[in-house]
């Protein structure tokens, strides 16, 4: 199976963040990008929820829902920059500076979702109990990394 060019750059851009390797894990581990979706905040959010007791869910839920507002602005911010990319690589002549540029441009609209993602991920995990934390931290090392659908 051959990736899809979509594939190798999102590969491509994830390889030069690079600045949060634990970001990048939470957020692999919880955001599943579709090639024209883009992460799904909705999936992460309840990937969490579903191994957690009434009370933990309730208080994650309501710090997930409180910075809601500001994470599905700055995704939505990225997902419009997408074509910047494709265009600077679709142009002729190719222009590996204006690559370069839609590519620090896209990368720090990604680091902008990521971080406003990643503050309400960490709100709700500050109000929940440990036994919560322990829940989530368990069903990520049982998972192993896998993306949803795969044994």
């Amino acid at each position: 199976m051959r990736p899809s060019r979509s594939w190798l750059l999102r590969g491509a851009l994830g390889a030069s963040l690079g600045a949060s390797l634990a970001l990048n894990l939470v957020l692999g581990y919880l955001l599943q990008a579709g090639p024209q979706r883009g992460p799904d905040v909705d999936r992460a959010q309840a990937r969490i929820e579903r191994v957690l007791s009434e009370p933990d869910r309730l208080v994650f839920h309501r710090a997930m829902e409180a910075g809601r507002p500001e994470f599905q602005a700055a995704l939505r911010e990225h997902r419009q920059g997408r074509p910047a990319v494709a265009e600077a690589l679709a142009a002729e002549p190719f222009d590996p500076e204006a690559m370069r540029a839609a590519m620090a441009q896209s990368r720090a609209r990604w680091q902008s979702f990521s971080t406003s993602f990643e503050n309400s991920m960490i709100q709700g995990f500050a109000a929940m109990s440990p036994e919560g934390r322990r829940r989530v931290a368990k069903d990520m090392r049982g998972r192993g990394g896998q993306r949803s659908g795969q044994k």
